[in-house]
């Protein structure tokens, strides 16, 4: 594929538009004009935003205009650390999660930092989370934290974690309850860096 500059992003936006459109109203195999994109990546994004809008109809693809970037404060040997994952991760004791797509949970757990790996359950779907199954720490690196604190490599591991849901196809209540609260725990935890870990 010829190499061209990236697409302005209201051009991407609208073609990719068009493409959801296109595809909706297809009887054949979507076909894709890939001269249009200026690279692989830029193509697979488009792929992605079009097949999650065909599969959820509340899907709504929403670009941040602005990247909120907070430099660290300290340095990481200093600093409190906590994780969250969106892969559906929980404690066993702790509700399932909604794994429907359409009905967006929006829900959130606190999970001490002093859980073992064994009690852990991961409700998630939409991705293959045997390995994870077997040690939570390739989703959510409990016990791996620890073991940088103890090292020295990080300040202390935050006293709790957060686990959530990823697939949601319409973020409103995500967004307007649970980022805040989630980001109030956080904060009156002292936590400075937050590691994500998506599903």
């Amino acid at each position: 594929m010829p190499a061209h500059p990236p697409l302005p992003w209201p051009e991407l936006e609208a073609r990719i538009g068009r493409w959801i459109e296109l595809e909706a109203r297809s009887e054949e195999p979507f076909g894709w004009p890939a001269e249009e994109f200026s690279n692989d990546r830029e193509e697979k994004f488009a792929r992605w935003v079009v097949m999650a809008a065909s599969v959820h109809p509340r899907f709504r693809f929403v670009r941040n205009e602005t990247v909120h970037w907070s430099p660290p404060r300290k340095p990481l040997a200093a600093s409190r650390v906590a994780l969250l994952s969106t892969g559906g991760i929980r404690l066993r004791s702790q509700p399932r999660y909604e794994v429907d797509c359409e009905l967006a949970d929006a829900a959130w757990n606190a999970i001490p930092s002093t859980a073992s790996a064994g009690a852990f359950a991961i409700d998630h779907e939409h991705y293959n989370h045997a390995d994870a199954d077997g040690d939570v720490n390739c989703m959510l690196p409990v016990e791996r934290l620890r073991d940088l604190a103890a090292a020295g490599a990080v300040g202390a591991a935050a006293p709790r974690h957060v686990g959530l849901m990823g697939c949601i196809s319409d973020p409103g209540r995500l967004l307007a309850e649970t980022a805040p609260a989630v980001a109030a725990m956080l904060a009156s935890d002292g936590v400075d860096v937050v590691l994500l870990t998506p599903g």
